[in-house]
């Protein structure tokens, strides 16, 4: 059960907290206030996980605790090691050199300096961790990303594209808040909104998003696709109950919009599921089932929940690609993922090119894990624009 295995997880967590205090900082640990706490955020942690057994709100709780306890239990032992080495090199240099040198640092400066520079450590995961939660928790952005081709078609120019992904409803994220991002972005006038997978881990909150989506009016339509927690479903039962929406899900298929006298073909791809290895075939397969009966002179748009769909999507001509699924890493820095630099080919937050294709990874509406960290959810604007 995953109840099991967070509280497996939380008891080495708060063992690794517990060991670096008393092993590592023992002078932290003889103070009062620090054990209280300790004591205060492992009976928190305990009672988040039983109100795990009553339902959702106890889950999202145990995410938040983890939030908390995560970077700590990294912090802790980091300081404690800091503490150990510095305390060894400095504070004995500074009691052997006194008994030798009037003017060496007096032992309790050097010996405040280490305290502060140590507990600076633990109170910056803290900071991190209260600053994540209250983005997360925070209001979605709607950035405006200009995607410029210099051969667009003068009719296609300034097209406004919603793009929502990741919204998982049902966990962090509910119908009340598509229905405010909607309102506020209502105001932008989107031509078209467009959903890449991920929707609805709670499949109730499906039809009502889908209906708000659609009261908007967007003149071009509402279109969706799937990711990989369709399929978590059953992929059946997603495709079932967005059948019972107002909303056509593309699924290796596609649908030609005329759009003054230029065509814009929209068109979705199937989700590998898998985690790891090359998905690439795959995605390329269902991209030709989608194709299939496309105008060679319309302005492609993919929606592919997989970033990894840019590759294809360049193979055969797709000009756009809207995608999902990182969730930016949920940590980033100016609107950059912080993993960028490791995962330079996983896509993960911001615009791409491959030749002449471009492609968009969000961010995410949604998360299941409520932290984010210079990585606001988002609904961008897409924008077609020449040049």
């Amino acid at each position: 059960m995953p109840i099991l295995y967070a509280a497996l997880t939380f008891a080495v967590l708060l063992g690794v907290i517990a060991a670096s205090l008393r092993v590592g900082l023992p002078h932290w640990w003889r103070a009062r206030a620090v054990r209280v706490a300790f004591a205060v955020l492992s009976l928190a942690t305990c009672a988040c996980l039983v109100a795990w057994l009553f339902g959702a709100a106890g889950v999202r709780a145990s995410w938040v605790a983890l939030a908390i306890v995560l970077p700590l239990a990294i912090a802790m032992p980091t300081a404690a090691v800091i503490w150990k080495v510095s305390s060894r090199i400095f504070l004995s240099t500074s009691t052997s050199t006194s008994t030798s040198t009037s003017t060496s640092t007096p032992t309790p400066t050097r010996r405040a300096v280490l305290q502060f520079a140590t507990a600076s450590l633990p109170l910056a995961s803290l900071s991190a961790s209260t600053s994540g939660l209250l983005t997360a928790a925070g209001p979605h952005a709607i950035p405006r990303i200009v995607m410029r081709y210099p051969t667009l078609h003068p009719d296609l120019d300034g097209l406004r594209i919603l793009h929502l992904t990741d919204l998982h409803l049902g966990q962090c994220m509910h119908v009340r808040d598509v229905e405010e991002v909607l309102a506020r972005a209502a105001a932008s006038r989107p031509d078209l909104i467009v959903f890449t997978g991920d929707v609805a881990d709670d499949l109730r909150e499906l039809a009502p998003a889908m209906r708000i989506a659609t009261q908007l009016a967007p003149r071009l339509g509402v279109f969706a696709a799937v990711g990989n927690h369709e399929y978590f479903h059953g992929l059946w039962r997603s495709r079932r109950a967005f059948d019972a929406t107002p909303v056509p899900l593309l699924f290796e298929r596609g649908t030609t919009l005329t759009v003054g006298n230029a065509r814009l073909h929209v068109s979705g791809v199937a989700d590998p599921v898998q985690l790891g290895g090359d998905v690439t075939p795959f995605l390329q397969r269902s991209l030709d089932r989608a194709l299939d009966g496309a105008p060679s002179d319309a302005f492609h748009l993919l929606l592919s929940h997989r970033p990894d769909g840019l590759v294809a999507a360049a193979a055969r001509g797709v000009e756009l690609t809207l995608s999902g699924h990182t969730h930016g890493g949920q940590i980033g820095v100016n609107r950059r993922s912080m993993f960028e630099p490791i995962a330079r080919e996983e896509r993960l937050w911001g615009e791409y090119a491959r030749g002449a294709s471009r492609s968009y990874t969000s961010a995410g509406f949604g998360h299941w894990f409520p932290f984010r960290l210079g990585c606001p959810p988002e609904a961008p604007l897409v924008i077609l624009a020449r040049g």
